[in-house]
């Protein structure tokens, strides 16, 4: 990577297990904290309702939501660098592409704008899901994803076979946690459903 004001290159270097590490050590930091604001809450009363959904895992605009959002950011800004040492190659646009869908992902991580998209799909739309469709946004989200797999097999074929598996197993398991386990919280969720189980 080279300073625009500078002939001089600048060397960036990741060293994976550190930071898979230190991913790691923040990710179990949040799930304890979230474990414990739920204990307190189910212990204690008058607990402040800002203390409960700070560290909540399962509210929006909190802190799990900024890391989250931080490492999609995080990911835009390292695909843009790889756009821009691949201009000349054939798949350049699949990484600017990419670059751009994450900084989204990043976007609505934070800000929450799926569930913009959910309003307005049942209350605009008047479209009434229920079930594995109670949140209405995976309906358009799994369109989004079947329209990606379908423009980038080109591009996934063609990458080293090493980066290849990765890039699969990194797609199916965030796939998997943000679209099919919605599916499943949708179901639970959902007053007009029937299961024996409750939260």
């Amino acid at each position: 990577m080279k300073n625009i004001h500078s002939s001089t290159p600048i060397t960036v270097t990741f060293q994976p297990i550190k930071t898979f590490k230190f991913l790691l050590y923040f990710i179990v930091g949040l799930t304890l904290a979230n474990v414990l604001v739920r204990v307190i809450d189910g212990l204690f009363e008058n607990i402040p309702e800002i203390f409960i959904r700070l560290f909540n895992t399962d509210k929006e605009q909190n802190i799990p939501t900024l890391f989250s959002g931080f490492l999609l950011l995080f990911c835009s800004i390292m695909l843009y660098n790889i756009y821009k040492f691949n201009k000349d190659t054939r798949y350049s646009r699949h990484w600017k592409a990419l670059s751009i869908i994450f900084l989204l992902m990043s976007i609505d991580e934070t800000l929450s704008f799926h569930e913009t998209l959910q309003y307005f799909i049942k209350n605009i739309l008047n479209i009434n899901t229920s079930g594995f469709l109670y949140f209405a946004w995976v309906i358009p989200g799994a369109a989004f994803v079947l329209v990606f797999i379908v423009c980038y097999l080109g591009f996934i074929k063609n990458l080293p076979p090493r980066f290849k598996r990765l890039f699969l197993i990194a797609g199916t398991l965030y796939v998997t946690g943000t679209l099919f386990l919605e599916l499943f919280a949708g179901y639970i969720v959902d007053p007009t459903t029937t299961h024996d189980f409750e939260f």
